[in-house]
């Protein structure tokens, strides 16, 4: 196991020196996020029948974020 953390470690270095034959990468790109006002939010956790503790874990939020409709 050792070995593979040594190649990747390696391969890692060889990529920032500009090697870039080593490593495969990709890139995303990601929009905006939507900005939802409370009544949406909890419209839409209505709409799911999700409570707000089990919501605000799939939005991997704190609960007091889904309370206050942030």
């Amino acid at each position: 196991m050792s070995d593979v953390i040594k190649d990747s470690v390696d391969d890692y270095l060889a990529f920032l020196d500009g090697e870039t034959n080593r490593v495969e990468t990709t890139t995303y790109t990601f929009q905006e996020a939507p900005d939802y006002s409370g009544q949406e939010i909890k419209a839409i956790r209505d709409r799911v029948g999700a409570k707000r503790a089990v919501f605000a874990d799939i939005l991997d939020v704190s609960d007091r974020t889904v309370e206050n409709g942030k």
